[in-house]
């Protein structure tokens, strides 16, 4: 039920201040936003990294897509690593890195393990697909095909072979998701805004009161839990109720 003035701020200091001062009450943290857009897969062939990604940025762990040689062997090539600040990249194409890392749009962070361009005995195709936010890899071609059926990635063909099983010669090519949620924005006929991340809540209020899809309905999205190692989080999203509104401040969603 929609009742009172909601307040949402990224500062620690207003939240307190709203609580002690001002008669709001404290409901949750809503999610993290974060002060660029960051993706919501992970892939490394790094079991470091694999740890630090579960234990500390809030991922969970989907198995490996494939696995990669640890060493250079006939008929191999490297599988490239490149960071743009906000995704990594994987490619075995050295054209593509060096016009990527020419272009100054991607570092070069090396070589991840080493792959097949062409099939050999053993080895199965990873195929690549990618949407405005991030690219992935899978090894199934059905999860390919039915993520490009449903519109969320458009295929970019067979990135490399790779074999489906470990190997001691061989190095896991983890593969790391975190859920994200849309935040939604709404307005009302005497222009009052309303921010949510529930989306039970939203359908609420759009049919009981008289609140629609603002003319940019998504405000950004959160995510349960800090992330390190892609981007730099902008804080916590706190979420308040209470019967007084405070003044806006630059760090604040609030209504």
């Amino acid at each position: 039920m929609l009742t009172g003035k909601r307040l949402y701020t990224l500062a620690a200091d207003e939240r307190v201040s709203a609580v002690t001062e001002r008669k709001f009450t404290f409901e949750k943290i809503t999610g993290y936003l974060f002060d660029q857009p960051t993706t919501q897969h992970l892939y490394t062939t790094s079991d470091k990294e694999s740890a630090e990604a579960v234990q500390t940025s809030g991922y969970g762990y989907e198995g490996a897509s494939g696995y990669l040689l640890r060493e250079l062997a006939a008929g191999a090539v490297p599988f490239y690593r490149l960071f743009d600040g906000r995704e990594r990249l994987y490619t075995s194409s050295q054209v593509e890195r060096d016009t990527l890392v020419t272009q100054g749009r991607f570092k070069d962070e090396g070589v991840a393990g080493y792959v097949f361009t062409t099939q050999v005995v053993g080895s199965v195709p990873l195929f690549r697909m990618a949407n405005s936010d991030e690219h992935v890899w899978v090894l199934s071609q059905a999860e390919r095909d039915n993520a490009v059926a449903q519109g969320w990635y458009v295929g970019e063909g067979i990135a490399c072979y790779v074999y489906p099983a470990a190997a001691p010669d061989r190095i896991p090519f983890h593969r790391h998701f975190t859920p994200r949620t849309a935040f939604y924005r709404l307005v009302n006929t005497n222009n009052e805004y309303l921010y949510t991340s529930d989306a039970q809540e939203r359908d609420s209020a759009i049919a009981i009161h008289n609140y629609r899809l603002d003319n940019q309905p998504l405000a950004g999205y959160i995510f349960s839990s800090r992330r390190r190692g892609q981007c730099r989080s902008t804080g916590y999203v706190a979420r308040l109720m209470g019967g007084f509104t405070l003044l806006p401040r630059p760090n604040a969603i609030w209504r």
